[in-house]
């Protein structure tokens, strides 16, 4: 079975505290394995000052459906499956700086050392 959701935006939290959205544009989703774009818009104030508190670059992302679009309408039987997925993954903010070009590579010790 194929499924067309259409634009699916996911929100991101960590510990409650909203840091982004992200959308996976004109997901269709089929048999077997595959692999889909995702775009994120990360606050980065707000992710800056987790790290701070935490005193710990991996930070824990909770992952919420939100919903699913197409042509710009609404598809509320997608948008209520969507809003019953909850995941979790750990993001390396030094390693996604890093990955993007945002911020040089440094050893271990240069980072800690700061």
């Amino acid at each position: 079975m194929t499924l067309n959701l259409g634009n699916v935006t996911l929100a991101l939290s960590v510990n409650g505290t909203d840091v982004g959205i992200a959308t996976l544009n004109d997901l269709v989703l089929v048999p077997g394995y595959q692999e889909v774009e995702m775009r994120t818009v990360v606050y980065q104030l707000v992710v800056a000052a987790i790290v701070l508190q935490r005193q710990n670059a991996v930070i824990p992302v909770d992952i919420t459906g939100g919903n699913s679009t197409v042509n710009g309408q609404q598809i509320p039987y997608y948008t209520t499956m969507l809003q019953q997925v909850a995941l979790q993954t750990d993001l390396n903010v030094t390693q996604a700086l890093e990955g993007s070009g945002l911020v040089e590579r440094r050893s271990l010790v240069e980072w800690n050392s700061r």
